[in-house]
């Protein structure tokens, strides 16, 4: 075997460490897997998650790429009968990609702008700024709804970081989809409500849960 042989051997070996130790669940069967669910619904910790299906669900997206659990639980959601990835898990997969980066250049209530980058061999910038306006929200009927008006800066970046990561670094998602819904092309997909059985909206802003009665994150 060649020295260089030896080096990719090495380091891909390196690699399947890495990703096991990332996937807590990867030796985990489906008893296992369901009995993990379990326990994340019965906790009432996710108020998004009512079912023992919809937890496993969440999990498995989870593992595809490559996060724990917990993680899979607190940012992977359902909208509008989709899987739905939170602007933050987006973020942390870009961050931790050794192809992608991305820059924040600008970011207020009024507009967020991100810089993506491809770091292979060198730093290059990936077209230009992605950007979105709260005029492009309004136009989109999104200032309608309450968390726009209450959280516009979190929601223009998730915005921004769902069409940049699906416009330059899809691949990081790993097969899936960061579809916007049907309130138009720049929806994000980390904002989810539904109306559980005692009427309470839920609502999730960048992977945290807000209190529908203080409006806290």
């Amino acid at each position: 075997m060649t020295q260089t042989a030896a080096l990719q051997t090495t380091s891909s070996a390196a690699v399947a460490v890495k990703e096991n130790a990332n996937n807590s669940i990867a030796r985990l069967n489906m008893r296992e897997l369901k009995e993990l669910a379990t326990i994340f619904v019965e906790s009432g910790a996710f108020n998004d998650t009512k079912q023992v299906a919809q937890a496993m669900v969440k999990i498995i997206a989870g593992q595809e790429l490559g996060f724990s659990p917990i993680v899979s639980m607190t940012g992977i959601h359902f909208f509008q009968g989709k899987v739905a990835i939170g602007s933050n898990l987006m973020a942390s997969l870009i961050k931790e990609s050794p192809k992608y980066d991305y820059e924040i250049i600008e970011h207020s209530s009024v507009a967020c702008a991100v810089q993506f980058y491809s770091v292979v061999g060198q730093r290059v910038k990936l077209g230009v700024p992605v950007r979105y306006t709260i005029e492009e929200a309004r136009d989109a009927g999104l200032l309608a709804k309450d968390t726009w008006k209450k959280y516009p800066s979190d929601l223009l970046f998730a915005a921004v970081m769902r069409q940049g990561t699906r416009r330059h670094c899809a691949d990081v998602l790993r097969g899936l989809t960061a579809d916007s819904d049907t309130a138009g092309d720049h929806q994000i997909a980390d904002l989810e409500a539904e109306t559980p059985a005692d009427e309470q909206e839920t609502i999730i802003v960048n992977g945290d849960v807000v209190d529908n009665e203080t409006g806290e994150v």
